[in-house]
């Protein structure tokens, strides 16, 4: 998932207003990931993949597979909410997706399985750079699994929170907070055992990492780590 990208090889969003297309977004978050793994040791790479993870990533695959049902690009409302491929509007600037759908198999929504039932919802400004999704899973009229992202871009930076909670064996909560520029990447992740029933974190574009990890910590979750990578150096503590 995180296997190093050729930087010139995506786009650059340098201000507020240049993203066409929902995967422009997600071309950016990728390209500022590259910039730095690039500069990182092969030893220091995994270390950063490995505190990463891929549960960020997760919070553009809805938005960049719904976005194939307007192939060409044009505005509209396409697809259908209620069948598997969802739906998906463009009125310029203004991006709506989302997904109200009985799960047919034990396969194509994993982990949701037969007869389980998943929600998206989803909106984008790409005029302002924003962009959120909220997503859950019920089985038998219980819900199994939530998530939340939510990103600001410009400016050749991106911030982000990943919020993924589902209800297991032993319940499963992940939280990034991620500011991530040209120069410099920091970001905290934070575990806990609530399950699906926990609060969302709320998204503030103007936090800090500092502040994000205070207030993670004050929502229960136990900080796993902090890392930055700044002049090809990683730190982790």
């Amino acid at each position: 998932m995180f296997a190093l990208i050729a930087c010139l090889a995506l786009p650059t969003l340098t201000a507020y207003g240049e993203a066409e297309k929902v995967s422009d977004l997600s071309n950016e978050y990728l390209r500022l990931v590259a910039i730095h793994q690039s500069a990182l040791s092969a030893e220091d790479m995994l270390a950063f993949q490995q505190a990463l993870g891929t549960d960020i990533l997760y919070g553009f695959d809805n938005a960049n597979a719904a976005e194939f049902l307007d192939f060409a690009g044009k505005d509209g409302t396409f697809g259908n909410k209620n069948e598997q491929g969802g739906f998906y509007e463009k009125q310029g600037a203004q991006i709506a997706w989302g997904l109200d759908y009985a799960v047919q198999d034990d396969i194509t929504l994993w982990p949701l399985k037969k007869g389980d039932h998943k929600r998206v919802d989803g909106i984008a400004d790409l005029s302002a750079g924003t962009m959120s999704e909220e997503s859950s899973g019920e089985r038998a009229g219980e819900v199994i699994s939530r998530a939340r992202y939510d990103f600001q871009f410009g400016d050749g930076s991106v911030i982000g929170l990943a919020q993924v909670m589902r209800k297991e064996d032993t319940p499963y909560n992940r939280t990034i907070f991620i500011v991530m520029s040209e120069t410099a990447c920091t970001f905290v992740v934070g575990n806990a055992t609530e399950g699906s029933e926990a609060r969302f974190v709320d998204f503030d574009p103007g936090m800090s990492v500092a502040n994000a990890k205070t207030l993670m910590e004050g929502a229960g979750y136990t900080i796993e780590t902090h890392c930055k990578v700044e002049n090809g150096k990683l730190t982790l503590n």
